[in-house]
């Protein structure tokens, strides 16, 4: 977090992206998105990203999802294989929808990892 927080001080401090870029030896389209997730307080996210747990891409779309307890099922599903930056959308698709066809949010408790499983493999399933 001490990253974090030093980029975001250097861009308060009027130092442009391609500056701080090129102390931190990093794209600029990633301090970018970087200091964006500070912004937003997104700790979880960035340290997910520092301790490469995930891609920085999948951490600016997991920090657009505005539920707290869905984001957390999105980030224990990437973590497990389950969801990648590239089916991310597919599987937020999911989530909604099962909010909306259930009575009890997909933020509660109950929904896990391995219901997101289960609603995926539900979703794709080819019937013959």
């Amino acid at each position: 977090m001490d990253f974090a927080r030093e980029l975001k001080r250097l861009h308060d401090e009027g130092w442009n992206y391609k500056q701080i870029s090129k102390i931190a030896c990093k794209s600029d389209e990633y301090i970018r998105s970087y200091i964006k997730l500070v912004e937003q307080g997104e700790d979880r996210l960035i340290q997910g990203v520092e301790s490469g747990t995930f891609p920085i891409g999948f951490a600016l779309l997991v920090a657009s999802t505005e539920d707290s307890q869905i984001q957390g099922v999105l980030m224990d599903a990437f973590a497990e294989g389950l969801v990648t930056t590239a089916n991310f959308a597919q599987a937020r698709r999911i989530i909604s929808a099962r909010a909306k066809t259930s009575k009890k949010s997909p933020a509660s408790r109950d929904y896990t990892v391995n219901q997101l499983q289960h609603d995926i493999a539900e979703t794709t399933r080819v019937t013959t």
